[in-house]
């Protein structure tokens, strides 16, 4: 079952401190590999760097020694007799409480079809052996630095941030869950905050937020998720069948509680033009959220996802479109089967 982001994200890990520079003071790795020399070496530049390291020869326990020792990441070999490096990242991702866990895999199989498999298979990085142990510390810390901070709510909105809604998408990818995405992006939020400032910039965020997130309560499914990833834009992951509902619910929703924002903040709303700043010269807040899903959407990746998301805004915005703009290439697929019938 996936958590909900929307409201409190529920992971078991609690991250340790960090000093000065934001890294880990503290952090337990575990560390797989058959190969009991290297993984030596690994762990030895690990805990020189002030963290601790377990060693193991085996993958077929590795989520049990991360529950058991309440691990803050896993670096792993991808070639293992039982259970290889790419099968702990899917059962790191399915899992309800540890799907953020930073997992690294290494290999000296590191061609680049290799690092982008391991990657879609959601792995946050691939190092290549053999390694230098100042490259190992750097990435771990990197790893262990984002880890952390994408645990945080977003300081605008209190929704998630861009790393934990790849993550729940990633959860779902490898869950094989059916579900949809939505991007929902409030236009001409940049230009408004020059004009209005940047303090009812922030309203407008908060606004449309509360809004977001009223709509994926009254779902009432643990599916929902809603995050905050820059500016205007903003991504949900929900349940297929009430996606369209819902998005058209949340456009009409904020079109309607417009002209009171405007009146909210002192402005006069502008009338709606093909001009960005509407009619009069002050920017007009629209709405445009793109939606697809992932029973006829042919993304295998996070990745992917994003570039569809990014393809239907370009469509989107070239057509002039506001409101909801939804991937519509099955229906188009059901007209040419009746067109040839």
């Amino acid at each position: 079952m996936l958590c909900n982001t929307s409201r409190v994200t529920q992971v078991r890990r609690v991250a340790p401190p960090k000093d000065r520079r934001g890294v880990n003071q503290v952090a337990k790795i575990l560390c797989i590999d058959t190969d009991e020399r290297y993984g030596k070496y690994v762990c030895s530049q690990l805990k020189e760097a002030g963290h601790v390291c377990l060693l193991d020869k085996r993958g077929e326990r590795a989520l049990q020694l991360i529950e058991q020792n309440s691990i803050d990441l896993v670096i792993t070999e991808v070639m293992l007799p039982d259970v290889c490096g790419f099968e702990i990242c899917r059962r790191v991702r399915a899992h309800p409480q540890l799907f953020t866990l930073p997992v690294i895999l290494m290999s000296t199989m590191a061609s680049e079809d290799e690092v982008h498999h391991g990657l879609t298979q959601g792995a946050d990085d691939y190092l290549a052996k053999p390694f230098q142990g100042n490259m190992l510390v750097s990435r771990v810390n990197e790893q262990l630095r984002s880890a952390a901070a994408g645990l945080q709510p977003d300081a605008i909105t209190g929704l998630a941030g861009a790393k934990m809604i790849k993550a729940v998408i990633q959860q779902a990818i490898t869950q094989k869950t059916a579900f949809a995405t939505a991007y929902i992006e409030l236009e001409n939020i940049a230009e408004f905050g020059k004009i209005a400032g940047e303090a009812n910039r922030d309203k407008a965020l908060r606004h449309i937020s509360r809004i977001i997130k009223r709509h994926g309560e009254v779902l009432n499914s643990s599916l929902f998720h809603a995050a905050h990833i820059g500016t205007g834009h903003f991504v949900c992951v929900l349940a297929p069948d009430p996606a369209a509902q819902y998005c058209e619910q949340v456009a009409k929703n904020w079109e309607n509680h417009l002209p009171e924002f405007y009146d909210l903040v002192g402005m006069k709303m502008p009338k709606k033009s093909r001009s960005s700043t509407g009619i009069g010269g002050t920017p007009l807040l629209n709405i445009l959220i793109c939606l697809t899903d992932s029973r006829i959407s042919g993304a295998r990746s996070v990745t992917e996802y994003f570039e569809l998301l990014a393809q239907l805004r370009h469509k989107a915005s070239q057509e002039g479109a506001t409101g909801l703009y939804a991937d519509n290439r099955q229906s188009s697929k059901k007209k040419k089967a009746t067109a040839r019938s």
